[in-house]
């Protein structure tokens, strides 16, 4: 009898054991040994596609090293840490991971998992399930699956097309279709495979989508003089930012597009970013750039910012209400200035 595919709330638990057993391990790594193990990471990833996340990696605690580490190596971050701990000289905790990797299960705790954990583990465990289907296709199918796959694109977007080369692999392939539809890159594949006529590939898909019900418009049509009050409001607002905190920001913003299946910042544009501004200018070309930075202030306890964002300490309450009224509207086509 065949075995039952994981669904994917328990590819998000496994992400989530494999982050909390990261956390474990390199909390016993001393704080010169940290910073050393992060640049590993750091080099580590050049040889990924998502490059750009490690540089959050420069001022983390051990939490969020290891959403980082699950981000960029997926369900290989164990294996990445074992290699890096055996270039540390660490054979101790290469030991330990040895031996509770197989059945590590994070003691109870009173504390809520950080939003950071969950998304990261969500998005994790989505590029997995995708991978296992795309390593199921044979390189006739996958040709086959990426020109169905273009052409989604040149239907939905305007700028993705350039992100997929004819000869991407299948990681890559993967990164492209999180990227561009967040959580809905699993609809999107089971959609394409039944064109390929694939259906012995279903069951690999959870039988009830797990995928949240998104608004699928287009972002909202903003005239110049309202952009710019987007652009002043959320500069207002996170100009303060520390470079800790802004650079944290930057991933939660990246990963709540994922959630909310909006198109990502690109990550060459996202590394360019290095103050507030440049942000703001990228985040007000997306959808719903208001909502999502409270959203995100929310997952980092800023709900100070908040404040200052909807205009209760700024006198931006006007200019709020204008733009959220704005920000909340659907089916029509971004104004092109």
């Amino acid at each position: 009898m065949d075995e039952q595919p994981l669904s994917l709330t328990q590819r998000v638990e496994m992400m989530t054991s494999v982050i909390d057993l990261l956390v474990e391990i390199t909390s016993c790594l001393t704080e010169d040994q940290f910073e050393e193990f992060k640049q590993f990471i750091r080099y580590e990833s050049y040889e990924t596609h998502n490059s750009y996340i490690p540089r959050f990696l420069r001022q983390t605690n051990h939490q969020e090293a290891a959403c980082v580490t699950i981000l960029t190596f997926g369900q290989n971050s164990v294996v990445k840490t074992m290699k890096i701990l055996k270039k540390m000289n660490r054979t101790d905790l290469v030991q330990k991971l040895l031996e509770t990797s197989s059945s590590f299960k994070k003691k109870p705790s009173d504390e809520p998992r950080s939003v950071l954990l969950e998304k990261a583990a969500t998005m994790a465990a989505v590029k997995e399930l995708l991978l296992e289907i795309f390593h199921s296709l044979n390189n006739g199918e996958l040709k086959k699956f990426m020109k169905f796959l273009q052409m989604a694109f040149q239907n939905d977007f305007t700028d993705s097309l350039s992100f997929l080369r004819p000869s991407s692999d299948r990681t890559e392939i993967v990164d492209v279709m999180v990227w561009t539809y967040g959580r809905q890159s699993v609809d999107k594949t089971r959609e394409i495979l039944k064109k390929l006529y694939r259906d012995d590939l279903m069951h690999m898909f959870p039988e009830t989508s797990s995928e949240p019900k998104v608004d699928e418009h287009q972002p909202p049509m903003f005239e110049k003089t309202v952009e710019e009050d987007v652009e002043h409001i959320l500069l207002e607002t996170l100009k303060d930012l520390k470079f800790k905190e802004f650079e944290k920001f930057k991933l939660l913003l990246q990963l709540t597009y994922f959630q909310r299946s909006f198109t990502r910042i690109q990550w060459n544009q996202m590394k360019s970013a290095t103050t507030p501004d440049k942000l703001v200018h990228l985040m007000v070309m997306n959808q719903q750039p208001v909502e999502v930075t409270k959203e995100v202030l929310l997952d980092m306890n800023r709900s100070d910012l908040v404040e200052r964002l909807l205009g209760t300490d700024s006198g931006l309450q006007g200019i709020y209400h204008n733009i959220t009224s704005l920000d909340t509207l659907g089916n029509i086509e971004r104004l092109k200035i």
